[in-house]
C-alpha cells in the first residue's frame, strides 16, 4: 500500500520550490518513524546517522524509497498506526502545527526541513500514537492480540475527542458547556459548538457505560436564527424577548447519515449507537465515524446555514426520504418551505396532514392538535398570497 508520494507534489508546484520540497512532510514523518523504531529493519539502521545529522530522513526517502511512503518501509506496528492515521489525519495535523492556511501543494511543501520544525511536529505525532495505542490496547513492548479491558466512558470520549480534533479545528468547533441533562451515573457528554453568520452548529458526543460494553452516539444540531425566530412567533403569536435563547431548528438523525455498519445498533429514541464490546471494536468504529464526519457532514452543515438549504434537505418528495426525517411532528418542514417560497408548499401540507391524522393518539394525543393547527395556519397564509 502506498500512503504518499513526493512526486505528486512537485509535479503540481506553481512556484520555484525544489523537487526535494515535495518530500519534506513525508521525510518528517519518516524521521519520527525511524527514531521511534517504527520503520522497517532496513530503514531503522539509519537511526544513528539521523541522530548524528549525517543524513536526513528526506534524503533516505528520496534515495532508497523513490520518494514514496509504502507498507514495506514500516514495521508491523508502524504499518498498523500509519494505516489508521496517515491518510485521515497527518496532513491536517501538519498544516495546523505549522499554521499553513492555504490548501495547495506549494503552501504545504514550503515548510522548511529543519530539526526545529521537526521538534514542533513530533509531540503531535507522539500524542496521536499514544491515543491510537490506547484505542487498540497495544504497546510497543507488547503487541499481543489478547483481550484488554475496555476504557470507561470518560476514556472513550477522550479518545474520540482526539480523533475528531482535526475536524473540530478545521470547522471552528469549540468545546461548550457540559450537557447536564445527559450526564448521569452511566453516561457522559461533551458539547462542541461553531457559530456561523445567522446561527450556530452543535455537535454532542455521548459516551454510555452499558456494562459489560460501551456505547457512543453523536447528536448534530443547528439553529438557523431566522427560522428559530419564525417558529417562536408562529407558535406564540409574539416576538421573543431580547436575549431569549431559541431552540435549535434541526437535528440530524444519526442512522440517516451513518448507516448501520461498524457496530451501529438500534438504541433509544429510534436512533442508533456505536457499540464497543472489545478494544478491537474501537478503531473500526472511530474510522467509520471520522470518515463520515470528514466527507459528509461539512456539506450538510453548509445547507443548514440558509433557509433554502434547510428547505432542500427537509422537504424531499416525499418528506420521509429526507436525511433529516424523524417523523412528521416537526414544524421546521413547512416553515422552511414557506420562507423559501417552495412551490410544493400546499402538497407538503397535504402530506403532513395525511400522516399526522394517521398517527396513534395513544402516543401523540397532545401533539396531533398542535400540528394540525400549525398546518391550518400555513394553509391560511397560502390563501392570503
Amino acid at each position: 500500500m502506498k500512503y504518499d508520494d513526493s512526486e505528486f507534489y512537485f509535479l503540481n508546484f506553481e512556484t520555484d520550490l525544489s523537487n526535494e520540497a515535495g518530500a519534506t512532510h513525508i521525510g518528517m514523518y519518516m524521521t519520527w518513524l525511524i527514531l521511534g523504531g517504527l520503520a522497517s529493519d532496513e530503514l531503522n539502521e539509519h537511526r544513528g546517522d539521523i541522530e548524528a545529522s549525517k543524513k536526513t530522513a528526506r534524503e533516505i526517502l528520496l534515495d532508497q524509497c523513490d520518494g514514496k511512503l509504502m507498507d514495506e518501509d514500516l514495521s508491523a506496528t508502524g504499518k498498523d498506526f500509519t494505516r489508521s492515521y496517515y491518510e485521515r489525519h497527518y496532513i491536517n495535523d501538519y498544516l495546523a502545527v505549522f499554521a499553513v492556511t492555504q490548501d495547495s501543494p506549494d503552501a504545504l511543501c514550503a515548510v522548511e526541513a529543519s530539526w526545529e520544525n521537526y521538534r514542533k511536529l513530533a509531540p503531535k505525532l507522539a500524542a496521536r500514537f499514544s491515543a491510537w495505542k490506547k484505542a487498540n490496547a497495544l504497546s510497543i513492548a507488547d503487541s499481543s492480540e489478547s483481550a484488554k479491558p475496555l476504557p470507561d466512558r470518560f476514556g472513550l470520549l477522550d479518545m474520540l475527542q482526539v480523533a475528531l480534533e482535526p475536524f473540530f479545528t478545521k470547522h471552528r468547533f469549540k468545546i461548550g458547556a457540559e450537557d447536564q441533562w445527559f450526564k448521569s451515573r452511566v453516561s457522559q457528554s461533551r458539547i462542541f459548538e461553531a457559530p456561523f453568520a445567522g446561527g450556530t452548529h452543535r455537535i454532542e458526543l455521548h459516551g454510555l457505560d452499558q456494562k459489560p460494553h460501551l456505547e457512543f452516539e453523536v447528536t448534530v444540531e443547528s439553529r438557523l436564527d431566522e427560522l428559530a425566530f419564525a417558529r417562536y412567533v408562529h407558535v406564540r403569536g409574539e416576538a421573543p424577548t431580547a436575549g431569549k435563547k431559541l431552540a435549535f431548528t434541526t437535528r440530524l438523525v444519526q442512522k440517516n447519515w451513518l448507516g448501520a455498519e461498524y457496530g451501529l445498533e438500534p438504541g433509544e429514541y429510534r436512533d442508533y449507537r456505536y457499540t464497543i464490546r472489545t478494544v478491537r471494536d474501537i478503531e473500526p468504529c472511530f474510522a467509520h465515524f471520522c470518515h463520515h464526519m470528514d466527507t459528509r457532514l461539512p456539506g450538510i452543515l453548509r445547507q443548514f446555514e440558509t433557509v433554502q438549504g434547510m428547505d432542500a434537505l427537509l422537504n424531499t418528495n416525499p418528506i420521509s426520504n429526507s436525511i433529516l426525517f424523524d417523523g412528521y411532528f416537526h414544524m421546521a418542514h413547512l416553515l422552511s418551505a414557506q420562507m423559501a417560497n417552495n412551490p410544493r408548499l400546499e402538497a407538503l401540507c397535504d402530506e403532513m396532514q395525511e400522516n399526522i391524522e394517521k398517527a396513534d393518539p395513544r402516543w401523540w394525543a397532545k401533539d396531533i392538535p398542535v400540528m394540525l393547527e400549525h398546518i391550518a395556519k400555513i394553509r391560511a397564509a397560502i390563501g392570503k398570497n
